[in-house]
């Protein structure tokens, strides 16, 4: 049986906005790791990127994310998490949670990366890669991790999937 929810997938995938909204719905906690890290460090993702390098930060953000220890709560990750075994494993193991991976496809996570109304967000990019060897870099590490994946290209349905299927094991 789980005890919480753990999603992960890439920037812009919806974790913090679907997992904000679910929990509302559904009178469960909500941990956001991204403002965990912001209130840490007193500044932004993009900002703190800017300031310490890829490996330090998912250093970081392994040791925020292992300072977590709740149930019944659904837990947004930055999606730089998975490149962190030990975070992944004390979410997974630790934790018991149950691990979605809302997934984009790589045009419409291309069209959200490019659409300048949306905030700048630092995107941790250890490896230097391009954008689409990024994506499919973690869309591998995603896929590792995962218990279910859910199609995240329409926010609206993938709601809808996530609140459908993914809270009869809070006994709710």
């Amino acid at each position: 049986m789980y005890r919480n929810i753990c999603l992960i997938g890439l920037p812009f995938s919806g974790k913090s906005l679907l997992g904000k909204k679910l929990s509302m719905k559904q009178k469960v906690g909500f941990i956001e790791i991204d403002k965990m890290i912001e209130y840490k460090c007193q500044s932004t993702i993009p900002k703190i990127l800017k300031h310490i390098d890829a490996h330090n930060f998912i250093n970081s953000e392994e040791h925020i994310a292992s300072t977590i220890h709740c149930e019944n709560t659904i837990i947004s990750t930055g999606g730089s998490i998975v490149y962190s075994n030990d975070a992944m494993r004390h979410l997974q193991k630790t934790l018991q949670s149950k691990v979605v991976f809302l997934d984009l496809t790589f045009d419409e996570f291309k069209k959200r990366y490019e659409d300048r109304t949306i905030p700048e967000r630092g995107i941790v990019n250890p490896d230097n890669l391009s954008l689409d060897k990024l994506y499919f870099q973690r869309r591998n590490l995603y896929n590792l991790y995962a218990d279910h994946t859910i199609d995240a290209d329409n926010k609206r349905r993938a709601y809808r999937l996530l609140e459908k299927d993914h809270f009869n094991f809070f006994n709710l």
